[in-house]
């Protein structure tokens, strides 16, 4: 069985959209100090994703990571929302606003009797200035 395929004209280009940003990859380990300021916005933002990588499964008991401000360290990732006893990515889609110069925060409780653990962290986020 054959199928005709009919060649078409590409259309015009969409309007551009806004400029975004994708952090390049922070990591963190088991032996880090905490919490730790992860980065600090130059603009006011909306963050659009936060991905976590854990490339080795933490071991200790209940190990957390939470992300978000001093004030709210679980506005962009609450520790309920990834396992770091596994090897895999979590993404979250926050759609938040931070305000210019905001320090995002990182809190990572490695668990108690921890002897491994590491991964990075992506943010994806455009301007909304």
């Amino acid at each position: 069985m054959f199928e005709v395929l009919e060649v078409a004209v590409q259309g015009p280009a969409g309007p551009p959209g806004a400029s975004g940003s994708v952090s390049p990859p922070i990591s963190f380990a088991f032996g880090d100090a905490s919490p730790r300021v992860l980065f600090t916005t130059t603009l006011a933002s909306l963050v659009l994703s936060v991905s976590v990588n854990i490339t080795v499964p933490f071991n200790g008991a209940a190990p957390s990571l939470r992300i978000g401000t001093a004030t709210q360290p679980e506005l962009l990732l609450a520790a309920t929302q990834l396992d770091l006893t596994i090897s895999t990515e979590f993404e979250v889609n926050p759609n938040l606003a931070l305000d210019a110069t905001q320090p995002v925060i990182l809190t990572l409780v490695p668990g108690a009797g921890s002897t491994q653990g590491s991964g990075w962290i992506v943010f994806e986020r455009i301007p909304t200035a």
